[in-house]
């Protein structure tokens, strides 16, 4: 199958008018709060270490979608960009590189059960997050913006895994990185995010607002 038979197939499978958000490469957080910082340009978000910690500084606002290449181009340049979505809550899109990130946002809001979708194109990661803490971790191998990470799965089976009676495992037999989790690529993360959150309730017309907002660490702080 050529690229761009695939690229259509993602728009369809997206089945929604944002689909571009999750051609290529994806890493995006789920929290089901809406505002996530009500009423505060600039936030500190505390990692687990002080020298992890993130200052998010809204740049910009926007009441309509954004072409998704503007997205990508926020994104390359280490911004995140929060969607937030009414009935629904808020996205929080990164790059690889500040997708730590989701680190800490799972650990400002401890009580709240979060997701996290992730691909490099290939390959796929999904997180599930309550009180803090992992409930389900599924990974398989993915390399994106020059960063590896390896195949994994944490705690027991997800709802999703139960209703589809397909429990993702390891292979701990495999002989290359790619092949310890074949059955885990972009398109069941992209049914993870159907199945938790809803594809056809993802779309523009239930957008509230695209936020914009720089990154600093401890560091760029000094």
């Amino acid at each position: 199958m050529s690229s761009l038979s695939s690229l259509f197939l993602d728009f369809r499978r997206t089945a929604s008018d944002l689909p571009g958000l999750f051609s290529g490469n994806f890493h995006v957080m789920y929290l089901p709060l809406l505002p996530l910082f009500p009423a505060e340009e600039r936030v500190c978000v505390p990692g687990y270490y002080s020298d992890q910690t993130y200052f998010c500084t809204l740049r910009e606002t926007h009441t309509d979608p954004l072409a998704p290449y503007r997205c990508k181009k926020q994104l390359k340049a280490g911004r995140c960009m929060i969607l937030e979505i009414n009935g629904l809550g808020s996205f929080v899109f990164t790059n690889h590189h500040r997708s730590d990130l989701f680190l800490n946002l799972q650990r400002k809001f401890p009580g709240v059960t979060s997701y996290v979708f992730a691909s490099d194109g290939p390959g796929g990661y999904f997180k599930i997050l309550k009180d803090g803490r992992i409930q389900r971790k599924i990974a398989s191998y993915m390399w994106s913006e020059g960063m590896g990470s390896y195949a994994e799965t944490r705690g027991a089976p997800c709802t999703y895994e139960l209703d589809t009676g397909h429990v993702f495992k390891i292979d701990p037999k495999a002989r290359h990185l790619r092949e310890m989790m074949p059955d885990f690529t972009k398109r069941e993360v992209l049914d993870l995010f159907d199945y938790y959150v809803g594809l056809n309730r993802f779309q523009s017309a239930n957008l509230r607002r695209v936020l914009v907002y720089d990154l600093e660490g401890v560091e760029s702080e000094k």
